[in-house]
């Protein structure tokens, strides 16, 4: 959460789509130079480079934070995690373990991310020179082990009583029969599949004696 704080405190977003703005526009002042070229060369109508130079552009555009975005990120997001209070040693051992689960097999000169092993040693290097002054930043944790085992066996209870896939399925039915605007009587396509589905359950669960749906769903609820 610390990292990805630390991209909206760069402004990384933002960033990017200027990058990606700056990539556009070189894109078509290139394409349009290509199409100009190739006129003038096989007097064809059709453009010969523009696809090439969109595709090109298309692959580009899709990066939105660069390495350097990655890295800074996980500088301003170690002050603010070990700041807050959280053990710093911990801040690498987020990355080690996922080395541990193989995600670190990308080839470093194609990844838009340091590698983790690099990470890893970041994070080391940072906790390192720290100093005597960050024993003051450090708070308790949230829950001790037994606390977390009970919070765990809680959440485990309470899932028995939450709805399941059967029941939320029947929930999203009833809203989708629903009216979808307050602006404009129109009732759409799906929304009529809805209610069918829904009348056809109400006459299965009657003998036959459900009465037909008005125009608001509701009214018949």
């Amino acid at each position: 959460m610390s990292h990805e704080y630390a991209h909206v405190y760069s402004r990384h977003v933002q960033k990017g789509t200027q990058r990606q703005y700056a990539i556009i526009g070189s894109a078509l002042a290139l394409g349009a130079a290509g199409a100009g070229g190739g006129r003038e060369r096989t007097r064809d109508p059709v453009p010969v480079r523009p696809p090439v130079a969109r595709r090109g552009a298309g692959q580009l555009v899709g990066t939105t934070f660069t390495r350097g975005d990655e890295a800074q990120a996980d500088e301003f997001g170690f002050y603010f995690y070990t700041h807050a209070g959280w053990d710093p040693q911990l801040f690498g051992r987020f990355f080690q373990l996922m080395i541990d689960k193989g995600y670190d097999k990308a080839l470093a000169f194609l990844s838009d991310h340091p590698t983790l092993a690099s990470r890893v040693q970041a994070a080391k290097e940072r906790a390192s020179k720290l100093g005597p002054d960050a024993d003051r930043w450090r708070r308790p944790p949230v829950a001790s082990a037994s606390q977390f085992r009970d919070l765990q066996d809680r959440a485990a209870r309470l899932s028995k009583s939450l709805p399941d896939d059967k029941s939320l399925a029947k929930t999203q039915n009833c809203w989708a029969a629903l009216r979808e605007s307050c602006l404009t009587p129109a009732i759409q396509a799906d929304q009529l599949d809805a209610q069918k589905r829904l009348q056809r359950t109400w006459k299965s669960r009657s003998g036959g004696n459900a009465r037909p749906m008005s125009r608001t769903p509701t009214d018949d609820w």
